[in-house]
């Protein structure tokens, strides 16, 4: 499994790779670009009367120019927020959010009488537009000073182009747009650190995850290396102490040697199995833990020119090992023996090997996440294997299926 790193909640996402590994943080902000233009585009609309009205008051380019860069963008915004790196979604949110400063910074500028007719001008209103795109693009720390910038700036124009006088109005209008652009700044943060944090959680999880299963996995080779000594290499020493020259004797050692051989990583990358041979390894994998347990092999017409990589093979045979050792250990029923079949079928390009009992069965969910023979030493490892795949169906009384699958297509 890759070791996945997750930064720490305060930090902004690696958002130089379109598909990071920060899945929740990655979600939550696209969502939220993709809401801030939807909902920045539906408010443009809503106070487009306003802004009509208002334009007689300023030079004939500053309306235009206001309604591009605070509602034009925001709806580029939305369009690009789940069709680009998520770097990209990030700079054009920051400059959203530079917009919205621009567009107050040269009202003052562009404004040829004083407003009549209103309480407030229309960017005053939308300073959570920048705000949200801040908390979107910066640090929670710059997004907080983004919130104190932009809503001086709109205080200011507003209190500009109203004609205002005193303090007191002054203090009560930013008191106003500060209070607001902060709120929606605070809630975007909770959730892109919300994110964060879960992300990190998951990595941490799916690290430790690996480590055992790591560890499952070098117990599983070692059981699978004593018990090769106990049962074919002293096995077969013994025989050769009682029974010399004899034909079984002969095969045995043979097929001890073989076995032996392939522990050898260099030779299992370079070695192929026929159709035959793998059905038969599989049956001696499964019969060496239960010596009385049914398994079928069937070849298709085309069989023949079945070929299949021995380090694929081997991983069939672990997986099918370690699955009939949790049936052994795990499907017991009171008052009735269990019974276990395994099928084995192979095609031309295809492996197909099926383990089905009529035992207790289980809740695969209710498994403790620490407990990784199965997601880690039979689901896991054909996961890991070219062409390999493995399922498991199981439910309480019902017994357990667990299917491994290979493919030289896939």
């Amino acid at each position: 499994m890759t070791d996945v790193q997750v930064q720490s909640p305060t930090q902004r996402v690696d958002d130089g790779d379109p598909q990071s590994t920060h899945d929740a943080s990655d979600r939550i902000i696209r969502s939220l670009a993709a809401t801030l233009g939807v909902g920045a585009s539906i408010y443009g609309v809503a106070v487009l009367p306003q802004i009509l009205h208002e334009s007689h008051y300023y030079r004939s380019w500053w309306t235009p120019f206001a309604m591009v860069a605070i509602f034009g963008s925001g709806l580029a915004l939305a369009a690009i927020s789940f069709r680009t790196s998520l770097v990209v979604v990030r700079r054009f949110a920051g400059a959203v959010a530079v917009g919205f400063l621009l567009v107050g910074a040269l009202a003052p500028v562009a404004l040829t009488a004083t407003v009549d007719g209103a309480q407030s001008t229309w960017q005053f209103r939308v300073a959570a537009v920048g705000a949200i795109a801040a908390s979107l693009a910066f640090r929670p720390l710059q997004a907080a000073g983004y919130v104190v910038a932009a809503a001086a700036t709109a205080t200011f124009a507003n209190y500009y182009a109203l004609g205002e006088t005193g303090i007191v109005a002054l203090g009560q209008d930013f008191g106003r747009c500060f209070a607001t652009a902060g709120l929606f700044t605070w809630v975007v943060v909770c959730a892109v650190r919300g994110a964060a944090i879960l992300d990190r959680a998951t990595a941490d999880a799916e690290h430790e995850a690996a480590k055992v299963a790591a560890a499952n996995a070098t117990e599983l080779e070692r059981e699978r290396f004593a018990g090769l000594i106990h049962d074919a290499v002293l096995s077969t020493l013994l025989d050769a102490s009682r029974f010399r020259n004899s034909g079984t004797l002969a095969r045995q050692a043979a097929t001890t040697l073989r076995q032996l051989d392939e522990l050898r990583p260099a030779d299992i990358a370079a070695e192929f199995l026929d159709a035959t041979t793998t059905i038969e390894r599989i049956h001696a994998v499964a019969t060496q833990i239960i010596a009385d347990i049914s398994v079928a092999g069937e070849r298709s017409p085309d069989a023949g020119e079945f070929r299949m990589p021995a380090s694929a093979a081997a991983a069939v045979e672990s997986a099918l090992a370690e699955a009939v050792r949790n049936s052994l250990r795990h499907s017991a029923v009171e008052g009735r023996a269990v019974r276990r079949n395994i099928s084995v079928t192979v095609s031309a390009t295809a492996l197909h090997v099926e383990l089905v009992d009529d035992g207790a069965g289980f809740d695969p969910a209710d498994v403790p996440v620490d407990r990784l023979g199965v997601k880690g030493s039979i689901i896991g490892r054909m996961n890991r294997t070219a062409g390999g795949g493995a399922e498991l169906d199981s439910r309480p009384g019902h017994g357990t299926r667990v299917t491994l699958t290979w493919s030289a297509q896939a």
